[in-house]
C-alpha cells in the first residue's frame, strides 16, 4: 500500500470519526402527542358525570429548551407546555356521557413540569418526565401528586423519531395514571381525606 493511499485512508477515517462524534445539538421542532411508531397505553374512560378541565400548565425547569443528551444535546424548539397540555386534554375525550346533568363533577387540573429529559445509558436510552398535578373542585383543593413517566429501551440510532416516541410514551404513562386518580376524585369529591400530598411513580 502506497504512502499516499495510507494517508488518504487515515484522512477518511478521521472524517467519519469526527462526524460520529459531532456535538451539534439535535433540535426538535415539535412533538405531537399520540403520534409515533410506539403504541401508547390507553387511559381508562372516566365515570359518567365526571369531567376534566385543564386549568393551567407551567414549566418549572431551569432550562426550558434542555431535553437531555443522547450523544449530543437534545433541545426543544417548540412549546413543551403545549405538548403536555395536549396529552392531558386527551382525558377530555374520555369523560363520562352525562356531562350536561346538574350532578356533573368538573375536576380542574393545574400541572407543573418538573423534569423532562433523555439520557444515553450504554446501548440504551432512558426518558423521564416528572409532572406535579394539583386537583381542585370549584376552587377547593382536593389533592396534589407527583407523577413520573419513565421509558428505557434500546438506542438504535438515536434518531429524532425514536426520541419523540420515548417522550410520548413517558407522557402517556402519566396521563393514564392521572385518569385513574381523576376517576377516584370524581367518585369521592367530598372526601376531605383526599386533601393530602402524595407521590405516584410508574407501576404504582
Amino acid at each position: 500500500m502506497t504512502r499516499i493511499r495510507v494517508l488518504f485512508l487515515l484522512g477518511m477515517a478521521a472524517v467519519f470519526v469526527s462526524a460520529g462524534c459531532s456535538t451539534a445539538p439535535m433540535k426538535l421542532q415539535a412533538i405531537n402527542y399520540g403520534e409515533g411508531a410506539v403504541e401508547q397505553p390507553n387511559a381508562p374512560s372516566l365515570p359518567d358525570g365526571c369531567k376534566v378541565r385543564i386549568a393551567s400548565v407551567q414549566d418549572r425547569r431551569a432550562a426550558p429548551s434542555d431535553l437531555g443528551d443522547l450523544g449530543k444535546p437534545v433541545q426543544a424548539e417548540f412549546d413543551i407546555k403545549g405538548w403536555i397540555a395536549e396529552g392531558l386534554r386527551s382525558l377530555e375525550k374520555k369523560t363520562g356521557s352525562s356531562l350536561s346533568t346538574p350532578e356533573a363533577t368538573t375536576i380542574d387540573l393545574d400541572a407543573e413540569l418538573r423534569n423532562a429529559y433523555i439520557r444515553g445509558v450504554a446501548t440504551s436510552k432512558a426518558t423521564n418526565i416528572v409532572l406535579t398535578v394539583k386537583y381542585s373542585l370549584k376552587d377547593r383543593p382536593l389533592s396534589e401528586k407527583n407523577y413520573r413517566g419513565q421509558v428505557t429501551c434500546i438506542n438504535w440510532i438515536g434518531s429524532e423519531g425514536e426520541i419523540k416516541d420515548s417522550f410520548n410514551e413517558a407522557l402517556a404513562q402519566i396521563v393514564q395514571s392521572v385518569a385513574v386518580d381523576v376517576s377516584v376524585l370524581c367518585n369521592t369529591a367530598g372526601d376531605q381525606t383526599l386533601h393530602s400530598k402524595q407521590t405516584i411513580s410508574k407501576g404504582e
